[in-house]
């Protein structure tokens, strides 16, 4: 009695192996890109709350807009659009644009925020 595979069962065996290799190798792949888009949406994300900081503490002015690129970033750049409101003296409508490039696609992230002026930028 022979007690070994045979040649059939050990090539059944190798092309299910292959195939459930073939598998997580893929998504191995799918999980680095993934993680690469969530890394590039995070600093967007980090980027236009940094402006609105800036919009806050009076560094950029609220009575125009503002853009530009980051210095640190290349592959960012910034769009600013103030709007005042007209019912509240004062108030204005604040959009920070982050457009961003990955691979030959471009990317945006925007952030509304609403924003009290500071004493005497309006003047």
């Amino acid at each position: 009695m022979n007690r070994g595979f045979t040649l059939l069962e050990v090539l059944v065996t190798l092309v299910i192996l292959g195939t459930v290799l073939a598998v997580v190798a893929q998504g191995f792949t799918w999980s680095g890109r993934a993680t690469g888009e969530a890394a590039q949406e995070s600093l967007a994300v980090m980027l236009a709350d940094m402006k609105i900081s800036e919009l806050e503490t009076g560094e950029i002015s609220l009575i125009q807009g503002d853009s530009g690129d980051f210095e640190d970033h290349e592959n960012f750049r910034y769009e600013i659009e103030t709007d005042a409101d007209e019912e509240n003296e004062g108030l204005y409508s604040v959009s920070v644009s982050i457009f961003y490039k990955e691979g030959e696609e471009e990317r945006s992230y925007v952030l509304h925020r609403l924003i009290r002026e500071r004493p005497g930028e309006g003047q």
